[in-house]
């Protein structure tokens, strides 16, 4: 809101200094300033006409100077909120999606990385078992060979 009314005073300054720019042109070249002389007589003086249109023509640009710094000083006040507005948009828009679906996917690997670790455990139970149970197997045979039948009957049951 500010910006905006900076912005039209700029450019009302910059219709004003048109206008009168224009008069003093219609002024100088109708009604030209003149020096009285004595009597009616009237001695216009290029040098006071130039003056008088330098101090004229440094004032207003001294102006439209003034207002443009306002102008761009109150656009630039604004600029961090817009940028601000626009950085939180884009996230909102294009990374927050992105980020959810990076969390579900994440979310989803550590559920199959637990499945695996308990896949792994009870798969390693079942090999310890196994191996155990070979162990029982082979001390059966052996004992079974020595005809040590109720300590290989024993072992079997064991395995």
């Amino acid at each position: 809101m500010k910006t905006r009314l900076l912005i039209i005073a700029f450019c009302v300054a910059i219709g004003l200094l048109v206008i009168f720019s224009g008069i003093i042109v219609w002024r100088f070249m109708f009604l030209p300033p003149c020096t009285p002389m004595p009597g009616s007589a009237c001695l216009v003086d290029a040098g006071s006409v130039a003056g008088l249109a330098a101090t004229v023509m440094g004032v207003a640009a001294a102006i439209l100077a003034l207002l443009g710094a306002f102008a761009v000083a109150a656009w630039w006040t604004n600029l961090d909120e817009r940028v601000n507005k626009q950085v939180t948009d884009l996230i909102k828009k294009d990374v927050a999606p992105q980020v959810k679906a990076l969390e579900s996917t994440i979310t989803e690997a550590n559920n199959q990385l637990q499945k695996f670790a308990q896949v792994q455990d009870t798969t390693i139970k079942n090999i310890d078992d196994a191996r155990r149970a070979l162990s029982y197997l082979a001390i059966g045979n052996q004992l079974l060979e020595q005809k040590k039948s109720q300590a290989a009957i024993q072992a079997f049951q064991k395995a």
